[in-house]
């Protein structure tokens, strides 16, 4: 069984779309179960509904973050963690611009008839558990926004009574790949969003958000390798199947996080193609 595991990343996961153009459209490549976390969710539902070409073109159309989260107006006007205390709000950004792109565009009811399994990753704040989201979920498309939903830039996503204060799948595990292996794939593509080593940067981070993000990233570097040496090391015992893993990634950085700008973006395009014709 073939599958597809993809990455968080925000922004960065335009070098996804990119690497899938590559693969869906030049190498023929299909899926059978697409596992994916934050825009890796995103991304995968569309690819499990056989829109691909869809999905590029809403990258293609994005012209500025506006079009996937907002500033909440009392961040504008530079006095948002005071005020955004007193208001009780639980995040700097409103991203109702994101939910309704989610709402326009994924259609569980293509997902299903495709045959095709879906795997959505979100984190519980209650539990501290990642929970994974088959496509079959009444509210499959909360729980991808829920997926996207990074701590403290956004507010926590109520699924369903079962799944509540559910916020990023990278959170707990950034690339699923144990998911798809426990389901049975024995071939998986990985197209992760980020270089396996960090850029060193210079940046004085006094900003709250900019704190958490790069605290993200940092995490996710060390999920990323172990994810990758648990698969290596799951090849090496003699009970176990063989899983034939490919790797897609950056060399360098595409972007930051919540970086949505139109050439940005198509640079990382371009960038993610270009890399799976390398690999592949």
């Amino acid at each position: 069984m073939r599958a597809l595991v993809l990455s968080g990343g925000g922004a960065k996961g335009c070098f996804q779309v990119g690497a899938l153009d590559y693969l869906i459209n030049t190498k023929n490549l299909s899926f059978d179960l697409i596992c994916g976390v934050s825009v890796g969710a995103l991304n995968g539902a569309m690819i499990a509904q056989s829109d691909f070409e869809l999905l590029k073109q809403v990258w293609l159309n994005i012209t500025s973050a506006r079009d996937t989260y907002r500033k909440r107006w009392g961040f504008i006007l530079g006095i948002g963690h005071i005020l955004g205390a007193l208001l009780g709000k639980d995040s700097l950004y409103d991203n109702t611009p994101l939910k309704n792109l989610i709402d326009r565009y994924i259609d569980q009811a293509k997902i299903i008839s495709s045959g095709r399994r879906l795997r959505v990753g979100a984190v519980s704040l209650y539990d501290g558990a990642i929970h994974s989201i088959p496509e079959s979920h009444p509210n499959l498309k909360m729980a991808i926004l829920a997926s996207t939903a990074i701590p403290l830039a956004f507010s926590p996503i109520n699924i369903s009574d079962d799944l509540m204060s559910m916020v990023d799948g990278g959170v707990r595990d950034v690339t699923p790949l144990k998911e798809a292996i426990d389901l049975g794939a024995d071939e998986i593509y990985v197209i992760l969003c980020s270089p396996s080593e960090l850029k060193k940067t210079k940046r004085d981070y006094a900003n709250s958000l900019e704190i958490v993000l790069r605290t993200l990233d940092i995490l996710t570097n060390e999920i990323y390798r172990n994810d990758i040496r648990t698969c290596l090391r799951y090849n090496s015992r003699p009970d176990k199947r063989t899983i034939d893993l490919k790797i897609i990634q950056p060399q360098v950085e595409v972007c930051d996080t919540l970086e949505f700008k139109p050439d940005v973006l198509r640079a990382g395009m371009k960038m993610g193609y270009q890399r799976a014709q390398s690999v592949l």
